[in-house]
């Protein structure tokens, strides 16, 4: 989410008027300075400066915004290619940064935000107060079938969407989903009006040409500002990349798996207790709560829809999977206890199966707990891109052994989530040292800093180098891969580069696994005393 003209003027405190001439979408903001005589004008750039100084802008510029202290003059406001604000002549430019500064950071933060909640797989409801920090008006997110997804209201508490429901369903009442569907279909979105006169400004987030769903900003008291608009635009995008995440499709069954999951977790007296219910709730759905999982996705090679028809017969995508399709792919959760060999005997048997078969494959690494397949679905998904790209002719593609090309491809301009960077040996590694108060993430930080090097980094550690050699066996163990070899230095360095761009995220995502590890290491404890 990047400011605009449009958002500052209708955030920025002071403002007296404005002259927008960009279009509402277009010249996306990304900082702010005061102008200084000389100084180059640059692109996406905010420029303050005073009235007087505006006519120092050459006539051939980049489309620019400007903060003008004081009216500028006509001259000024009819010049092509200028979004001009002005605020009152009495504030400086030093005030007027510093709250301009405070707007970009409420927006970075509330993008943040988004793509947690995208990254995460969280219910649609958590989005209510990210919604709030931005939305000065209630707002309906609502279903392909035009059931409530989230309602956020005009306070600082997200209220259980009771009002607009019907009955005891998730549905819209018949009142607003009439409204509703009158401007569903329309290609951009309209402004119009439920029975009762409350305007409200629906936007259609598509997908294929379907429509996924539905964000409705109702206004209430005030007239919809072109800045809510502005917004409503933006936050489509993320809204579709969590649609995925969540897995929303009531057909395959996923529904009712997460429904049993979530009665036996209120069944749970306490948390200790909370995994003894959710293996039981497993139970019930057929799932063995020991052993390992693996993801498949199945897509068509040539980027058509997948039909049911083209899945092979193969005890492998029968009774041993859980299945959840979408438009354009099928995933499966096998369980690993249920079907001979590892993951490199189920590649070689879609390499069989798939033959001559319009779909490829991508199998995520093996994972113990069923409830994180979201994670190893994006391994999953990521194997089928980058697979496909390195070797066309392949049927089926293995995450691992593509993870060093997916980090490069994915991790170029943009941070990765943590557990997806995470494989298992990495995260076992920091679980010993948060759970043990051990320094081997250190020890392979510096290992890598110092090109190898044992000496080297004995001596930036402070220790002796039979420590470190010791040190050294502990992280091969832990690892389970070879440090010298080239490919898995690479690999290492390219992960650990990574995790050094979000060092919070991390910090953040260790604390809770590592609550997680020690809640289960006392639970034990206190089972085998007993």
């Amino acid at each position: 989410m990047k400011l605009n003209g449009y958002i500052l003027a209708g955030d920025l405190k002071g403002l007296e008027g404005s002259s927008l001439r960009s279009d509402s979408m277009e010249l996306p903001l990304t900082n702010a300075l005061i102008w200084r005589e000389g100084s180059p004008f640059r692109p996406y750039y905010v420029y303050i400066m005073y009235a007087g100084d505006l006519e120092r802008i050459p006539k051939k510029h980049p489309a620019l915004t400007v903060v003008s202290i004081g009216m500028p003059s006509r001259e000024c406001l009819e010049r092509e290619g200028l979004d001009i604000l002005w605020v009152r002549p009495y504030l400086t430019p030093q005030m007027i940064l510093s709250m301009i500064l405070k707007i970009f950071e409420k927006y970075r933060k509330f993008e943040e935000e988004m793509n947690r909640l995208c990254r995460e797989g969280k219910d649609f409801s958590a989005l209510a107060p990210v919604l709030l920090s931005v939305f000065s008006n209630p707002i309906i997110v609502a279903g392909g079938h035009m059931e409530i997804l989230a309602l956020s209201q005009n306070e600082d508490t997200c209220r259980i969407p009771c009002e607009c429901r019907d009955g005891d369903t998730d549905f819209l009442r018949p009142a607003l989903e009439r409204a509703f569907r009158s401007v569903w279909m329309q290609e951009e979105g309209a402004v119009s009006a439920t029975e009762e006169g409350i305007p409200f400004l629906a936007v259609p987030v598509r997908e294929s040409g379907s429509i996924l769903m539905g964000i409705f900003l109702l206004s209430v008291t005030t007239p919809l500002a072109e800045r809510d608009r502005v917004l409503l635009c933006y936050i489509g995008r993320y809204l579709k990349c969590m649609y995925r995440v969540n897995f929303i499709n009531r057909c395959q069954g996923m529904e009712r798996m997460q429904k049993i999951l979530a009665e036996q977790a209120e069944r749970g007296k306490s948390l200790p207790q909370m995994p003894k219910s959710l293996e039981r709730g497993l139970g019930t759905l057929g799932w063995e709560a020991k052993g390992s999982y693996v993801c498949i996705v199945l897509k068509s090679a040539f980027f058509s829809r997948v039909s049911q028809r083209e899945i092979p017969a193969d005890t492998l995508f029968e009774s041993s999977s859980l299945m959840v399709k979408t438009k354009t792919e099928i995933f499966f959760l096998c369980n690993l206890l249920k079907i001979p060999g590892g993951v490199e005997e189920i590649a070689d048997r879609l390499e069989q199966v798939l033959k001559d078969s319009p779909l490829i494959a991508g199998v995520s690494t093996p994972f113990r707990s069923f409830l994180d397949y979201p994670d190893y679905y994006i391994q999953a998904k990521a194997a089928i891109r980058i697979g496909n790209k390195l070797d066309y002719t392949r049927k089926a593609c293995l995450f691992q052994d593509f993870a060093l090309d997916y980090i490069i491809y994915e991790g170029g301009g943009k941070s990765l989530p943590v557990n997806v960077l995470l494989f298992g040996g990495l995260k076992d590694l920091l679980l010993h040292d948060y759970v043990h108060h051990t320094s081997y993430y250190e020890t392979l930080e510096a290992l890598f800093d110092n090109f190898m090097v044992m000496s080297r980094t004995a001596s930036q550690l402070g220790i002796h180098i039979s420590t470190l050699k010791y040190r050294v066996r502990r992280i091969h163990e832990m690892l389970g891969l070879d440090l010298n070899d080239s490919y898995n230095k690479m690999y290492l360095q390219s992960i650990l580069f990574l995790l050094k761009q979000d060092t919070s995220s991390l910090e953040e995502y260790m604390e809770q696994e590592g609550k997680k590890a020690v809640r289960t290491i006392r639970v034990a404890s206190s089972e085998k005393i007993k």
